[in-house]
């Protein structure tokens, strides 16, 4: 559902970013596609690099504004070059439930319309 907001609506609030992010070393890469394939996000590309030390000549590159830090490429990735690390920014505690993901969808939304009529 959260997903489907995203990219069928271009609902940019439906995703919160956890408090980690995926890092990804192209040394280590061996261009499979798994992270690619598997992010939910579509934040990671396979590309021709100069780094890539594989036969297709391809890493995993991140688009660091789309990841939200789920580490499902990590967690899928044959050779670990990706990990999760701790984002810098202030800790964001995510909804504990729909409800309060409704909650604070409303604030947004409101203090969003609030923005635009004093404009």
């Amino acid at each position: 559902m959260w997903f489907k907001a995203y990219h069928e609506f271009g609902h940019e609030g439906s995703i919160d970013r956890s408090n980690y992010r995926a890092e990804i070393e192209p040394d280590r890469c061996k261009g499979c596609g798994l992270c690619a394939k598997r992010c939910p996000m579509e934040a990671i590309q396979l590309v021709e690099s100069e780094q890539a030390t594989n036969k297709l000549g391809k890493v995993a590159v991140l688009e660091t504004e789309k990841c939200i830090g789920c580490g499902v490429c990590a967690y899928k990735c044959p050779t670990q070059s990706i990990q999760l690390l701790k984002r810098d920014e202030e800790e964001t505690v995510p909804p504990e439930d729909q409800r309060q993901f409704g909650m604070r969808w409303a604030e947004e939304m409101m203090l969003a319309h609030r923005g635009k009529s004093e404009i």
